[in-house]
């Protein structure tokens, strides 16, 4: 088996124990709608969808470093992998196990591409490592969290324990994250709700938001230009608007202090976004009509007992 061991030389041989039932790797699928052109187009009629952000300040940007025994030669690297954290993350895939199962790996943040410590990066990261078999099968897997700090670089390295004596064919996947808690790194959402009557008026609301979590939400035209954003009413932050000639909104949420839905944002929490039409004027007009004819029954009533009151009662 393997063990991995960091900076501080602890041996972690209770996390190597913790072996994953065998699974063929598979890719991993990431939200594209951080961007009002790639809003997710929910289907036609659904009116209500739920996400989660983790935004992108405060998150250090590593990179990952592949070494050999001595640490004396970089012999690969990865700065920023796409959907690994915040995108500022760091991956090294399908590295070959040394026969003995070693393998030695450096940590450090940007823009320290030699691994000197020069670098002013501060923050938590996980550190995950997957080992796979020669037919690319899940044979081991285990995850440690760590800082990265100014000027500092981490060392890792898997050492073996003798249980195999030759791992030849064996690869390992080695993931940086540098979001650490909930969500997925994904600092904006968008979504176009579909299926809408044409220029009808709606309200969006963001409901079911954990505790803490702060957003903004903004309404979006068809050339993607932040036409509107919302307010809180009665605690819960609300948009009205307009859908296009094809019954179409496209709604942005981020997190506060992110006027400018960049994802420039430190908010962290999950929420619901729905959109409700408001009536149409017509029913509107009926509406109306209908209040109107209560009120004057009821005013009909009312005149109707006064006069059966008794003389002199109010």
């Amino acid at each position: 088996m393997l063990a991995v061991r960091h900076k501080l030389l602890v041996a972690l041989a209770g996390l190597v124990g913790l072996c994953a039932a065998p699974a063929v790797r598979g890719e991993m699928i990431h939200e594209p709608n951080n961007s009002p052109a790639a809003a997710f187009a929910l289907p036609g009629g659904q009116l209500v969808v739920s996400d989660d952000l983790n935004g992108n300040e405060g998150r250090a940007d590593t990179i990952l470093g592949l070494y050999d025994p001595a640490y004396s030669t970089l012999s690969d690297d990865n700065d920023n992998t796409l959907g690994v954290g915040n995108g500022f993350g760091s991956q090294l895939l399908d590295v070959p196990l040394r026969t003995n199962g070693s393998a030695y790996f450096k940590v450090t943040g940007a823009p320290d591409n030699t691994f000197i410590g020069a670098h002013a990066q501060f923050g938590k990261y996980s550190i995950t490592y997957e080992v796979f078999s020669p037919t690319d099968e899940l044979v081991k897997s285990f995850t440690e969290l760590e800082w990265v700090t100014p000027s500092m670089v981490d060392t890792a390295w898997l050492d073996p324990d003798g249980s195999m004596s030759d791992w030849s064919g064996y690869t390992i996947d080695v993931t940086v994250n540098n979001i650490v808690g909930p969500g997925s790194g994904d600092s904006l959402d968008f979504f176009l709700f579909t299926g809408l009557e044409p220029n009808v008026s709606f309200t969006a609301r963001l409901t079911d938001v954990d505790v803490g979590f702060n957003a903004i939400i903004g309404l979006y035209d068809g050339l993607n230009n932040l036409v509107a954003t919302g307010e809180l009413v009665g605690g819960v932050l609300t948009l009205q608007g307009i859908a296009d000639g094809l019954g179409r909104v496209k709604i942005g949420v981020t997190g506060l202090g992110d006027d400018d839905f960049e994802g420039e944002h430190a908010q962290v929490g999950a929420y619901t976004l729905e959109v409700v039409p408001v009536p149409e004027p017509a029913s509107a007009v009926l509406l109306a009509t209908g209040m109107a004819l209560v009120c004057l029954l009821r005013r009909c009533r009312r005149g109707g007992r006064r006069k059966r009151s008794p003389v002199g009662a109010f």
